[in-house]
């Protein structure tokens, strides 16, 4: 009888045991469903924050974009009713249709602006409503802000070299000022200089400027920012060949003007004949000289050919007298030579402004000469 009830009450602890455990494993499933339907409905609560979220940034954009149009047609609208120009008594600055149009590209850029700070706003402030997305707002931050910092931390280390830069660009103004100065009384005459003639004033004042600025760019060079990296020397080499490369024939020319120029072969206005052709002068760069043919062709010569080519001033002798004009010509062999030489002493001697007491009519063969 004993052994019926233990063996009973171990069969019913058994039953009891196993009840207990799908007791259990009940209340954990209904446990972990009701976490799992709280952690959807946060999902679906977060998706419709940003969903609700988005659609306020989508109606804001819209509405600085409608705000921004409106603004802009009633500046167009005042093109031609009330937009002044800026004027200092009778001198215009700035008309009326170039204000107005300065006024709609500010407001294009302001609107630019306006959007995107409102997107570097909407960008974190979305990744805030998911926990899974909030630990990037920071990364987000930081990818805008490093740069901002690196920049504004340069530009603090930079202001003495600035300070070094503007001096020396006010120092170089003024100097260019005094050079200008010096050269326009020169070149006026009220200033003279032995051995220094007035129509090189302008030259030698463009020669003296740039090298002036040649030398104050290496010396400010080294206080530039990037000075000596290698983006900023493989610049410069490059820039460096394409000059040396691309600017020979250039250079060249501006060499051969500049020793035309203090040679003083010729002055604008002269009768010249460099080469092949005879004319006028009407220009002269450290480029190029111009020269206006007798048949009122322009042409145009570069300075290094004209340095290498023989030059015939014919101003410069007429101006002292000295000039002997050439002219050759051919006569056939039934025309009398003698009757050819009288027509031609007449020619001569009515010539204005030609030796007419003392006329030389000298004949060779084909040519002759008259002074």
């Amino acid at each position: 009888m004993t052994a019926d009830v233990l063996a009973y009450l171990e069969v019913a602890m058994a039953w009891l045991q196993q009840r207990f455990s799908a007791l259990n494993q009940m209340l954990e499933n209904l446990f972990r469903n009701l976490v799992g339907s709280q952690r959807l409905a946060g999902i679906l609560n977060d998706v419709l924050f940003t969903l609700i979220f988005m659609a306020c940034f989508w109606l804001l954009v819209r509405l600085i974009k409608r705000l921004f149009t409106r603004l802009q047609n009633l500046i167009e609208s005042w093109r031609t009713t009330r937009m002044p120009a800026l004027r200092i008594q009778t001198l215009e600055l700035v008309s009326a249709d170039r204000l107005t149009n300065l006024l709609l590209w500010l407001t294009a850029k302001v609107r630019l602006l306006l959007n995107l700070f409102l997107f570097y706003l909407f960008i974190p402030l979305l990744l805030s409503y998911f926990p899974q997305t909030r630990r990037l707002i920071w990364d987000y931050l930081d990818y805008i802000l490093a740069p901002l910092r690196t920049i504004g931390s340069g530009l603090l280390a930079f202001i003495p070299n600035l300070i070094f830069i503007g001096v020396t660009l006010y120092v170089l103004r003024y100097v260019l000022k005094l050079f200008r100065l010096l050269f326009s009384e020169i070149k006026s005459g009220h200033l003279s200089l032995r051995g220094f003639h007035p129509e090189w004033a302008d030259p030698t004042f463009k020669l003296s400027r740039f090298l002036l600025i040649i030398f104050t760019i290496v010396l400010i060079s080294p206080y530039m920012p990037g000075f000596g990296s290698p983006a900023f020397q493989g610049i410069s080499i490059f820039l460096g060949l394409l000059l040396s490369l691309g600017s020979t024939a250039a250079i060249a020319n501006v060499v051969a003007g500049a020793v035309l120029i203090y040679m003083r072969p010729f002055n604008i206005g002269d009768r010249v004949k460099i080469a092949d052709t005879l004319g006028d002068v009407i220009e002269k760069t450290l480029l190029v000289t111009r020269i206006r043919t007798l048949k009122n062709v322009e042409v145009t010569i570069p300075n290094s050919m004209v340095l290498g080519s023989h030059m015939i001033n014919f101003s410069n002798q007429a101006r002292e007298g000295k000039l002997i004009l050439h002219a050759d010509f051919t006569l056939g062999y039934d025309v009398p030579w003698r009757q050819v030489n009288d027509l031609l002493l007449a020619a001569a001697q009515a010539t204005p402004e030609s030796f007419r007491n003392h006329p030389l009519l000298s004949c060779s063969s084909a040519s002759m000469i008259i002074p």
